[in-house]
């Protein structure tokens, strides 16, 4: 009579496992209670991180292209902040300028290494509008009367670098964090028969980045992509919520965007609600 194995078990036949041969008859011996358990080997490997998907060394450019229209619900200015006339100038036609929606462009240029992405985006914008519809208005110092012929020029322009990192990377699911360097470059103008003036503005801001995007049906996916900081007298937020469309190297997009944000100085005062209609196409190499 054959001798049973250790534990009270027969050694199962290899011609009739149909287990995959480096499993085959491997143990995990657990002690519990004062006496072995056996456990497959299997489960034991599936929680060992050596099996993971590798992750890719190779560099893989895109290119981003996106369009459509902007239109401000808010743009609320003061210059200076603490003793110039406060006037808006909205699309719409409810503040003291007749603002019309404008076309605007982005490009974003990235590149891509395993689970790490380096991107660069150029985002201008401008928005200008005619008519002062309420009181006389002071604005850096000089003073501007009620006047259709009056003009309004905002320019908003922005360069930022973003590093990003994939916690996660799933073909279903993608959650990327990292940070971004803005720079922007700003512009207020006003206009009248003998006189005009601008306020400029130029800095820099750090930013939190982060990107979800949830593939929810197929070459379908749902994406919120943004950047934004909150400080001292003043916030900054670009966030877009996009339905996308991948098609082999090309990912179609449409959505909605917004740049909220601004700053309450006693040189300036300047809050804006900047809403995009977008449509977007990137192409990776």
């Amino acid at each position: 009579m054959d001798e049973p194995s250790k534990g009270g078990g027969d050694r199962a036949d290899p011609a009739r496992d149909p287990s995959p041969a480096f499993v085959r008859g491997r143990v995990l011996e657990l002690d519990m209670d004062g006496g072995p358990v056996r456990t497959p080997a299997l489960l034991a490997l599936a929680l060992l991180p050596a099996l993971a998907r590798p992750e890719e060394t190779s560099l893989h450019p895109a290119l981003d292209l996106e369009t459509g229209v902007v239109w401000a619900s808010r743009n609320d200015v003061a210059v200076p902040g603490t003793t110039g006339t406060h006037f808006s100038a909205p699309v719409g036609g409810a503040g003291d300028f007749q603002v019309s929606p404008a076309p605007y462009v982005r490009v974003l240029a990235a590149l891509r290494y395993g689970r790490h992405t380096l991107s660069f985006t150029f985002a201008p914008l401008r928005l200008s509008g005619n008519g002062i519809s309420g009181a006389n208005v002071l604005f850096r110092n000089v003073s501007f009367t009620a006047d259709p012929d009056a003009s309004f020029y905002y320019r908003f322009d922005t360069y930022r670098l973003t590093y990003r990192y994939a916690l996660v990377s799933d073909p279903r699911f993608e959650l990327a964090l990292g940070a971004s360097a803005l720079l922007r470059d700003s512009e207020i103008t006003l206009s009248q028969a003998g006189a005009s003036t601008a306020q400029t503005n130029t800095g820099l801001l750090p930013l939190a980045s982060f990107r979800v995007a949830w593939r929810f049906a197929g070459a379908f996916a749902l994406s919120l992509d943004g950047d934004g900081i909150a400080f001292s007298g003043g916030r900054f937020e670009d966030v877009a919520l996009a339905l996308e469309l991948a098609t082999g190297d090309l990912t179609f997009r449409a959505g909605y965007r917004l740049v909220e944000g601004g700053t309450d100085t006693q040189t300036i005062y300047n809050f804006a609600w900047l809403n995009h209609a977008l449509v977007g196409v990137s192409y990776g190499f």
